[in-house]
């Protein structure tokens, strides 16, 4: 659809109730209309509100009033330096959110509440005292980030620049200059510090721990997430992680993706542009108007393995993995490793398929070649012996040959067979702990950094 000419938006400042002014604005239709609703909309972590100003126009030409916002710190809410400001992500859902939904009782007396919630804004939505007067939500993306969940192909990669460089650098100057570094807008130390600690659970995060107790069963909300396959942040374990918070809401969880749009890529933070106002934003406004997807929304199915009642709807394709994926991967992998063992041990030619079949046969494949080598690179350094391995031709192939999913698996059975090997030992466990150790996975990460650079 062509959107109308831009509404005039109202600029305002609220104080939180600790008394920090909060910058945003204002879509307001002049008449009143108790069955208008009127949309928040909480932005991702360090993302300025006026990246959802076309998205803000579109609801509001389809008939709603909207608020956007900025968390302190960020934006119309930033105020000087940030080198020793106090924030983190539960004063931007506790106080700054909070706060929003007040005015929004106060501005809109009597019209429905909802949100949309990108990205930790999902979270903010649950932070909020007031939860319960929400009554439809739309997150995008949303999780906490805890780095397990963070797409395998990546992973390493993102545990290093969001969990080891952005504190490290945050601790030298006070801040993250984000903004300076292209990568957001620069951030609060404390909001920081959430992000980077590496738990799976929002209330052993800083800040979280300081909570007396999380909010988000106050939420009653029909909730819909919306996930994209081919962002990092959001697979389906970190969107299912932050769901389970909601256990006082219905919710589905809506997967897409890109090639069911038409598009090659969609990531992390693209779905609030406004080249997608005919393709993405039509199903967030379907569930605000009617808490329901539309009637042609494609594959609708049950996925049993999760502990709460969640839909995964998925356009075109099969149910996603579960929550637990990470602990079956470990489990295959192990599993293979001892298969590979086995099968080597009689395998009469380290090719298994037949002689016109140019695969690789993974069951089969003799490593010991590599292990030696990276045997050898590991009295230099465990990065050297990193490197070896991420440079080892067979990778690709394997990627090539089975996909990512399996060359995940092979990866990790690959790497608890030289554990194994080099130490002399079938401990599966001790090899699995080496590998999730944060010192491998730091040699591991800065192994792929400088494998990259030098392809570049």
């Amino acid at each position: 659809m062509n959107l109308p000419t831009r509404p005039t938006q109202e600029a305002f400042l609220e104080s939180a109730a600790d008394g920090h002014p909060l910058g945003g604005f204002t879509w307001r239709h002049p008449r009143t209309d108790l069955e208008r609703p009127v949309v928040i909309i909480n932005a991702a972590t360090s993302v300025r509100c006026r990246h959802y100003s076309r998205f803000a126009d579109y609801l509001f030409a389809n008939g709603f009033d909207v608020i956007t916002y900025d968390y302190r710190g960020i934006g119309e809410s930033r105020s000087g330096s940030l080198r020793g400001f106090k924030a983190s992500w539960s004063d931007w859902g506790t106080l700054d959110f909070e706060a929003i939904l007040l005015r929004a009782q106060r501005e809109f007396p009597g019209q429905p509440i909802d949100v949309v919630g990108h990205s930790f804004g999902g979270c903010a939505a649950g932070l909020g005292a007031s939860g319960a007067v929400i009554r439809r939500i739309v997150t995008v993306g949303a999780q906490f980030a805890y780095w397990r969940d963070y797409a395998a192909a990546g992973r390493w990669q993102m545990f290093a620049k969001w969990h080891v460089v952005m504190p490290m650098v945050t601790a030298l100057c006070g801040y993250f200059p984000g903004k300076r570094l292209g990568w957001l807008e620069d951030t609060p130390a404390g909001v920081v510090r959430d992000w980077s600690t590496p738990t799976p659970r929002y209330e052993t995060r800083p800040s979280g721990r300081a909570l007396a107790d999380l909010p988000f069963s106050r939420v009653k909300a029909q909730v819909l997430a919306i996930s994209i396959t081919d962002d990092p942040f959001g697979t389906v374990a970190a969107i299912e992680r932050l769901l389970g918070y909601f256990d006082g809401s219905e919710r589905t969880h809506l997967r897409i993706a890109p090639e069911d749009i038409g598009e090659k890529q969609v990531g992390h933070f693209a779905f609030f542009r406004s080249e997608y106002q005919d393709r993405l934003w039509p199903t967030a406004l379907a569930w605000l108007q009617h808490g329901q997807l539309t009637a042609d929304t494609l594959g609708i199915s049950l996925n049993p393995a999760l502990q709460y009642p969640t839909q995964i709807l998925t356009q075109g394709r099969e149910p996603m993995a579960s929550p637990n994926k990470q602990q079956k991967r470990a489990h295959r992998a192990k599993a293979k490793a001892k298969q590979n063992r086995s099968q080597r041990a009689v395998a009469s030619k380290p090719d298994a398929f037949a002689g016109d079949d140019d695969r690789i046969d993974l069951e089969s494949v003799d490593l010991t070649e590599l292990f030696v080598e990276m045997r050898t690179a590991g009295q230099t350094s465990q990065q050297a012996l990193c490197a070896v391995f991420l440079a080892h031709p067979l990778l690709a192939l394997v990627l090539e040959q089975e996909g990512e999913e399996e060359a995940t698996d092979f990866i990790l059975a690959a790497l608890i067979e030289y554990r194994q090997w080099a130490t002399d030992s079938d401990d599966e466990a001790a090899a699995l702990a080496w590998i999730e150790s944060p010192q491998f996975q730091a040699d591991y990460v800065a192994a792929s950094q400088a494998l990259t650079n030098s392809q570049d």
